[in-house]
């Protein structure tokens, strides 16, 4: 059996690319969330008192200690990554997710991403093994799926992850809308959109493999923006 884990430094890598992906969303959410407050129609009787220099501090604040909490759990998770390889097949184990492993006769697609990672994809696609590039010998690793599997290495960027940033956008358009309008049509069609979204990703949620059990379990919490959004559509297309 072949073992291979994240590098030593790697996690240094994997943190900044987090970061540059995660900051400026957090900030544009919490812009948006802004806006849906003071232009929201139901706030227009509210006191005059300036709530913001209060409010921005807390929330910035509050982004601040989800960001540096969320690396200390992905680190814990990335530090024990460890990727095994027997004449059968190939195995993912990480502390709190499910272990996936693969036999080399299930192997159906490997995709290569331009940053060098690897994502595996069996017959069942709820099992993807996904190779960070910051994982020790990754020749090795591309010998051994070469020698072992029928199926050529593409060299491709994941659909979901081209479009991760333009879906997100599209979302805090869309809360921005449902909030905001008044118009019943443009509320129906958003809040329709927008709760189709919130349901597929709490689906994926749950179902990957590739997240950690603390991560699945804070989930759950889109039930509630569902509900909400749900009630404020109804509450607006009945008024």
């Amino acid at each position: 059996m072949t073992q291979f884990r994240i590098k030593e430094n790697g996690f240094k890598e994997i943190r900044k690319q987090t970061l540059i992906r995660t900051i400026p969303l957090l900030l544009i959410a919490m812009i948006v969330g802004l806006l849906i407050f003071e232009f929201n129609p139901n706030n227009k009787d509210s006191s005059d008192i300036n709530v913001y220099p209060i409010v921005i501090p807390i929330i910035l604040g509050a982004v601040f200690f989800g960001v540096i909490k969320g690396l200390k759990r992905q680190k814990s998770i990335y530090d024990t990554y460890t990727l095994q390889f027997d004449e059968n097949g190939v195995t993912r184990e990480q502390i709190n997710t499910p272990s996936i492993s693969l036999l080399f006769s299930e192997i159906t697609k490997i995709t290569k991403s331009n940053q060098g990672g690897l994502v595996i994809t069996g017959k069942n696609l709820s099992n993807l093994i996904i190779i960070p590039a910051q994982i020790d010998n990754m020749n090795i690793i591309e010998a051994l799926l070469k020698e072992n599997c029928a199926i050529q290495i593409a060299i491709s960027k994941p659909l979901i992850q081209r479009l991760n940033i333009p879906i997100a956008i599209a979302v805090l358009g869309l809360m921005v809308i449902t909030y905001v309008s008044t118009n019943k049509i443009l509320v129906s069609v958003s809040g329709i959109l927008l709760t189709s979204i919130m349901i597929w990703s709490f689906i994926k949620i749950q179902t990957n493999k590739n997240i950690d059990k603390k991560t699945r379990r804070s989930s759950y919490w889109l039930i509630l923006v569902i509900l909400s959004i749900i009630g404020v559509m109804i509450s607006k297309i009945l008024n």
